[in-house]
């Protein structure tokens, strides 16, 4: 095997020059010639016989090799998938899990590394089989040793040869590093984590909202209470007394029930009758008479409810009756309306305006109720949804109805639908579910709400003139819809919606207050469940295919190298080869200074002028007499 003027470096291609000369003559005299022709041939013959073969080097280290990187890619792969979507690791000193995937790629491309480097190694000389230009040995020797060879060769070589693939391999092995990065992904989720996180509701085994009073049956609710009764007819109450407890500060509780305070309001305006005051004769509001045309002529009359308010100045007129009370029969039915109001309104200060605004006849009942609830905390904020209501079925326990002397009964409210901890309970209920779903409140509170919402809501109110509206009370006011003097511009001032949003206001300022109050429900909670944010490792599995795609690749080439070079000696990245075995041009052995005259080089030619010159020159490798032939 011929060494051309190629070796590891500048320095490399001295030392050969170097050899040429020591092997080549010293003398051009014929009897010096052909002895040292004759010695060159006998070392020749030895040094042949002990350069690497494939029978004593073979491709088992390259192989070993391979088998070291596809390692590291399963291990790649194994450390991924015990991984994926778990929580990120807490391994000992922070060592990261890109720390341990750059460990495992870095020894992954040095194995490949030397499969590759080992492979372009023995296809220089595989190559000279045929007569090639002598720079291709620099070539393909220098795309051996790194990226910068390997596009060297990609971009001077000028027909495909399997190099180019091992030159390829090369440049895209630098693409591993970058996409198995990639390939993990540190995400944010939220898992729930055991703790106490709960909501309080009214639950159906306790709800005292009793307070003194001045005889039996007189009873009014606690004080707490009624301040919470005027907060919300008033409705100042900007913030909800609730306090769910949720460490985290993110949490969600599932569908939960509490007992607390319902409204109904509805428009009655079609039983309403002008009364006329010259005549004494009454008019449906729905007929058209003098005092639909001039309201301030008439007085307003509704007969079912027992009110009637005045003209010129009349605003509103109210009352107030519990519905047992008022009609003993809808107790066996209804059991849980602890006040029902009823009210005339009108607009009799805005007389002058055209067409004068119709007057109103409103309804509105409070009751006991059972709320259905879901909840959550996101981000420290409360967030509650009503679900559903229900109060039908209410039944008196041992009674027809309430006991106004002993507070001995029970109003009992079954809830349909039943929630436990999130979960329905369906129909029909064994005797555990049945008392886990009905709710019992004692006569006593029932008709302590009443008596104290009595004396907020029967009232009147009257005006000279359109600024100067005066009511029996701050509720009254509230309830007609005056809360400052841009509210007399408000369209729905004197109307059903004034009054309806004041009852809605109050019933859930009323039913939070009870939640929240030790006193009122005795701390009674509804469990949640409490999310803390987790960072996990997310897998991008399709950054894994240009790594795959590189690993097949290098196999195809190792291959691919290992069936063209069967028969062939595997001298690789050998040294030996380029030290040892000179080259022939036209059956002359040459010395390096020899060749540097012939070529018109010089003694010591420079290292860019002898590939310069090396373009012009043939070599082929002829196996039978292991030498290089240059022409």
């Amino acid at each position: 095997m011929t060494a051309m003027t190629h070796s590891d470096d500048v320095k490399g291609h001295a030392t050969t020059a170097k050899a040429y000369e020591l092997l080549g003559p010293r003398s051009t005299s014929p009897s010096q010639h052909e002895d040292t022709t004759s010695h060159h041939h006998h070392h020749h013959d030895h040094v042949m016989s002990h350069l690497p073969t494939k029978r004593s080097g073979g491709w088992l280290w390259e192989g070993l090799s391979f088998s070291v990187a596809l390692a590291c890619f399963a291990a790649i792969i194994g450390l991924l998938i015990s991984l994926r979507e778990h929580k990120t690791p807490n391994w000992p000193s922070g060592l990261s899990v890109n720390a341990v995937l750059s460990v495992l790629v870095t020894v992954m491309k040095g194995a490949m590394g030397i499969c590759i480097t080992e492979c372009l190694s023995q296809i220089k000389w595989t190559w000279f089989k045929r007569e090639r230009k002598l720079i291709d040995l620099a070539i393909i020797d220098d795309a051996s040793r790194g990226a910068w060879g390997a596009g060297r060769l990609l971009l001077t070589f000028r027909s495909w040869y399997l190099a180019y693939l091992g030159a390829l391999v090369f440049f895209a092995a630098f693409v591993i590093g970058p996409s198995v990065q990639q390939l993990v992904e540190t995400r944010i989720r939220q898992v729930d984590v055991p703790t106490n996180a709960n909501v309080p509701v009214c639950n159906n085994t306790y709800y005292d909202v009793v307070g003194l009073g001045s005889g039996s049956g007189l009873n009014r609710v606690n004080l707490p209470m009624i301040g919470s009764m005027y907060d919300g007819f008033l409705q100042t109450s900007s913030q909800s007394p609730l306090r769910p407890n949720c460490p985290s500060g993110n949490c969600t509780y599932p569908r939960y029930q509490s007992l607390g305070v319902c409204h109904e309001c509805s428009d009655h305006s079609s039983q309403l009758l002008y009364v006329d005051k010259s005549t004494n004769l009454t008019y449906p509001t729905s007929v058209e008479s003098n005092c639909s045309k001039q309201l301030s002529t008439c007085d307003l009359q509704w007969i079912g409810a027992g009110l009637s308010l005045q003209s010129n100045y009349g605003m509103v007129n109210s009352t107030r009756a519990t519905s047992s009370k008022l009609d003993p029969a809808l107790a066996a039915t209804d059991n849980t309306t602890f006040s029902t109001f009823h009210a005339i309104l009108a607009h009799n200060w805005q007389a002058n305006s055209n067409p004068e605004p119709a007057p109103s006849a409103v309804k509105c009942d409070l009751r006991l109720c059972v709320k259905t609830y879901e909840g959550s905390v996101s981000g420290g904020q409360f967030r509650e949804n009503t679900i559903s209501t229900t109060w039908n079925g209410s039944y008196l326990d041992g009674a027809t109805q309430l006991n106004y002397h002993t507070f001995q009964n029970y109003v009992v409210i079954p809830a349909r639908p039943c929630y436990i901890n999130g979960s329905e309970i369906l129909e029909p209920w064994n005797d555990v579910d049945r008392d886990r779903c009905t709710y019992n409140i004692s006569s006593a509170a029932v008709i302590a709400l009443g008596n104290t919402v009595e004396g907020l809501t029967k009232g009147y109110g009257s005006a000279i003139t359109s600024n100067r509206p005066a009511l029996s009370s701050d509720v009254m006011q509230a309830l007609y819809g005056i809360f400052n003097s841009t509210s007399l511009e408000d369209p729905d001032i004197g109307t059903l919606a004034s009054v309806q949003r004041a009852f809605k206001s109050m019933a859930d300022v009323v039913t939070n207050q009870a939640r929240g109050s030790l006193v009122n429900c005795g701390g009674a909670t509804a469990p949640g469940t409490q999310f803390i944010d987790e960072l996990y490792i997310h897998v991008r599995w399709v950054w894994l295919l240009p790594t795959i795609t590189v690993l097949v690749l290098c196999l195809v080439f190792f291959l691919a190298t290992i069936v063209q070079s069967w028969s062939d000696d595997l001298w690789k990245s050998s040294p030996l080869a380029h030290i040892f075995v000179r080259p022939i041009l036209t059956d002359t052995v040459l010395t390096s200074k020899v060749f540097s005259a012939e070529r018109g080089l010089g003694a010591r030619p420079k290292m860019d002028t002898i590939e310069k010159e090396s373009r012009y020159v043939k070599v082929r490798y002829e196996r039978d007499i292991g030498t290089f032939r240059a022409g």
